[in-house]
């Protein structure tokens, strides 16, 4: 949610929301910034909250009872809510001021009419799950995950590190192998 907002402010404005507070509310990266340069900082600025979160977080609680984990996942939860009516607080007001990625006029289906763009929506998140899916069954990425997944200490006589998988995938093995 907080990387949307904060790639929905850099499209329109050129500033970059920082998500911790204490630090200055935002940094100005340029003017006008193009679609692909926005969305690069969002992918980047996710990666980084997400190795942050892991390391500082989810790390040090792996260890911890389940309901340490879900107390602690609750509080980031929040922490992100209140954060994002923190920096964000007209974002509401102003969701029609930038050009849209997909064209929005109405097509006909089945005589239903839709708009354009949930059509690309849907065959983005379509391809994006078929790539993700054949990423973690056919790589060596893939099977290390579920190999660390499997057995933490069996990962590691393999010569894997579970920490490495985990901070990858941006959380820890051990919590996977208990949801099972």
């Amino acid at each position: 949610m907080y990387i949307a907002f904060a790639y929905y402010e850099l499209r329109g404005t050129g500033d970059l929301v920082l998500p911790v507070l204490g630090l200055p509310d935002r940094l100005h990266v340029m003017d006008d910034p193009p679609t692909w340069v926005a969305f690069a900082v969002a992918i980047l600025l996710a990666a980084a909250i997400g190795v942050l979160l892991y390391a500082v977080v989810f790390r040090p609680l792996r260890h911890a009872p389940l309901l340490g984990r879900v107390v602690a996942s609750l509080g980031i939860f929040l922490y992100a809510q209140s954060l994002v009516s923190l920096r964000f607080p007209t974002i509401g007001a102003a969701v029609s001021t930038i050009e849209p990625l997909f064209p929005t006029e109405p097509v006909t289906v089945l005589g239903a009419v839709i708009p354009r763009d949930r059509i690309w929506l849907a065959a983005v998140v379509l391809l994006a799950s078929a790539a993700l899916a054949a990423a973690y069954k056919w790589t060596r990425f893939g099977i290390a995950t579920r190999a660390a997944s499997e057995s933490e200490k069996g990962a590691l006589l393999i010569g894997l590190s579970p920490d490495r998988v985990a901070v990858v995938n941006w959380d820890s093995p051990r919590c996977r192998q208990e949801w099972r």
